[in-house]
């Protein structure tokens, strides 16, 4: 009888484990989706700009999985009204647009209306990164 009030304990102990990490998933997904859907409608927003890849600062190769790479990049922004000015971003590229990402290479992007420091790529093959 003991052993029995054990298992059923052991057994709610579990129930209840189960659930909390099923509900902190739940609530991590709502929130990713948010965030993403924020990024998004941020991006719409964003100013069309020209930017020169002054570097590559990590090696997309070393990373690569799927057909795609995160790369980190330092960026010559030229927005359409200021001065120019240099920013680190991160995007995720396919392996097959990473020859036109290379020191020099003059991009199309946007930059980010509330924060200039974030811009987004706007060629085929690059999505930013947030993370």
């Amino acid at each position: 009888m003991e052993a029995l009030i054990i298992s059923l304990g052991i057994l709610a102990i579990a129930g209840v484990i189960v659930l909390t990490i099923r509900q902190s998933m739940r609530s991590w997904a709502l929130e990713t989706t948010s965030h993403i859907a924020a990024m998004r409608e941020r991006e719409a927003c964003a100013v069309w700009a020209g930017a020169t890849v002054v570097s590559i600062i990590s090696d997309p190769h070393q990373h690569a999985e799927h057909g795609s790479a995160t790369m980190e990049l330092l960026l010559q922004i030229q927005p359409p009204q200021g001065a120019p000015y240099t920013t680190r971003t991160r995007w995720n590229v396919d392996l097959s647009a990473r020859p036109l990402i290379q020191p020099g290479a003059q991009l199309p992007i946007k930059i980010d209306a509330h924060e200039p420091k974030i811009v987004y790529p706007n060629i085929s093959g690059a999505a930013f990164s947030p993370f």
